[in-house]
């Protein structure tokens, strides 16, 4: 069984106008917002942010398939293959962020974390030329400076790339070889990749999210955003493949596939409130000033709204649209719901990013900085993902697994 993705030049305008549109309102936000200051590079950082996990969360679940031995997944194989895709693309992204901070001391990474304005004595220093001696940020100082930053950014692309690289070449080597040994090899490259995935991808949210407020901490930080970023991993999957369908392909995937990318959804969506929900309660009972500074920010003016818009798009949406069988079983109904919750994952991870960077703490809303950003973003994942499935067999022939996910039923 062969079948193959084409791009279409009409598919390809489209996706570029997205982006075009994106980069036409991020220009117009350069006059509008003030030029290039800090909610320029905070968007630009957030979008590039969730795109990247998205990708990440979906080279880990493409590893997790594998060492779990699962069939049903196979189906849909090649469409997580894609979305992880877009992981080299992410790093250029952050790249650029890294060179703009050259660029002068309000530029870039400089923009947004308030301990690269630290000095070797432990001062802080600010706009108008004050300093004040900050002790928590001069004891982190070892972890949190810019070499060892740059460092630890290149090893988390580095080991996200290298073993998504290899897992693909693997499974495109399936096609042609008729063995198990790719197979073989695809389960014990993910049994490495795993635990080093989880180290890197807690680390990596640390550093670029949690480090934007250098005084505040939680250790369920990671994986609060992990869950989101399968929920967004499952989403885009079954949004893709309800889109190939329309058009024609991937006539194999049936409404039991559907049905476990919602389940999958709807778990996942769950277990993102119950993360959420424990880190609230735990630090508001303790009520120490340190720790509730983080939600009193986001519960005041503007953010309140946002505060609670997350919330209820990422937990009561899911938890009422989705519970029912017939539900997660309709294709059309998850591409609905599923966009809902796509911009619900970017409202809880803009929460993570803008309320704390200096110059957004009054400033919260959605401009053309936000919307733009997403969208020419947003293209230019989509532009990834559609060229990556235009690159291969969109059947995976040589996966031992594939006629059991053929005939899934539930």
């Amino acid at each position: 069984m062969i079948q193959k993705f084409e791009f279409t030049n009409r598919a390809r305008t489209t996706i570029l106008a997205i982006s075009g549109l994106g980069l036409l309102m991020v220009i117009i936000g350069i006059f509008v917002h003030g030029g290039l200051n800090t909610r320029f590079w905070a968007n630009f950082l957030l979008s590039n942010f969730y795109f990247t996990l998205i990708s990440a969360a979906s080279t880990a679940w493409i590893a997790i398939n594998y060492v779990a031995n699962a069939g049903w997944s196979v189906s849909v194989k090649r469409i997580t293959e894609a979305i992880s895709g877009y992981l080299p693309i992410g790093a250029a992204a952050m790249a650029i962020l890294v060179i703009a901070s050259f660029l002068g001391d309000h530029s870039g990474l400089y923009a947004i974390y308030e301990w690269l304005h630290l000095d070797k004595e432990g001062f802080l220093h600010h706009e108008g030329g004050h300093k004040v001696f900050d002790e928590i940020l001069h004891g982190k100082s070892g972890f949190l400076n810019l070499t060892f930053f740059l460092v630890r950014m290149a090893i988390y692309f580095g080991i996200w790339i290298f073993f998504r690289t290899l897992l693909r070449n693997f499974s495109l080597r399936e096609d042609k070889e008729v063995s198990l040994t790719n197979h073989n090899n695809s389960i014990r490259t993910s049994a490495v990749f795993l635990p080093l995935f989880a180290l890197s991808f807690c680390l990596a949210c640390y550093d670029w999210a949690m480090s934007i407020e250098p005084h505040w901490y939680s250790t369920i930080y990671a994986v609060n955003i992990f869950a989101g970023a399968l929920v967004s991993h499952f989403i885009i999957t079954a949004i893709v493949a309800a889109i190939m369908q329309r058009n024609g392909y991937m006539e194999w995937i049936n409404d039991s596939h559907f049905h476990d990318l919602g389940k999958f959804i709807f778990g996942f969506s769950i277990f993102w409130t119950y993360t959420w929900v424990s880190q609230f309660l735990l630090i508001w009972y303790a009520n120490l000033p340190e720790e509730t500074i983080y939600y009193l920010r986001r519960m005041k003016g503007g953010w309140f709204y946002v505060f609670f818009a997350n919330l209820f798009i990422n937990f009561v949406t899911p938890l009422l649209a989705l519970m029912t069988r017939d539900a997660k079983r309709n294709a059309s109904y998850l591409i609905t719901v599923g966009g809902i919750m796509l911009c619900g994952r970017f409202i809880d991870w803009y929460l993570l990013i803008m309320p704390g960077s200096a110059a957004l703490v009054h400033q919260a809303g959605f401009g053309l900085y936000e919307i733009g950003f997403f969208l020419l973003f947003g293209g230019v994942f989509a532009f990834s993902v559609a060229t990556r499935l235009a690159s291969a067999n969109l059947v995976p022939l040589g996966h031992p697994y594939l006629e059991e996910s053929l005939h899934h039923d539930i």
